[in-house]
């Protein structure tokens, strides 16, 4: 459980490959959705804060293509302040929508946030080691 503020999260950290991932998430959007008894799917994702921009991506190029066509309901809002969990800090990305085009818009997020992954992997093995 993770308090942001007055709210409080349950975090669920995803593992797989990017199809796992992406499988997992929209599973995890449908359940929730069915335990609020909503058409409608709402989702939220914690991106390292150092890699946000590339999350995004040029002129918003990312969130673009994540949301996919204009007018489908789709809505993703980033968090403006970071926020501490453990020893990092992280940024919140709400996805939410009608289900149908959610589905997608989840999928392409994570296996954007897949990306990301891979690069905070690397980037950390590339970092010089303390004595």
């Amino acid at each position: 459980m993770a308090c942001i503020g007055e709210e409080k999260y349950c975090v669920c950290a995803i593992s797989g490959s990017k199809d796992q991932a992406s499988d997992a998430a929209v599973a995890i959007a449908e359940q929730l959705a069915k335990a609020a008894q909503s058409s409608e799917y709402r989702l939220e994702f914690l991106i390292p804060d150092n890699y946000v921009g590339s999350f995004i991506g040029k002129k918003g190029t990312n969130l673009n293509q994540m949301k996919g066509p204009a007018g489908n309901g789709v809505v993703i809002n980033i968090r403006d302040e970071p926020i501490s969990l453990g020893g990092n800090k992280v940024t919140l990305c709400t996805l939410f929508g009608p289900s149908e085009d959610m589905q997608k818009t989840i999928d392409r997020a994570a296996r954007w946030l897949g990306d990301i992954s891979i690069k905070v992997q690397t980037d950390r093995q590339s970092e010089p080691q303390p004595l």
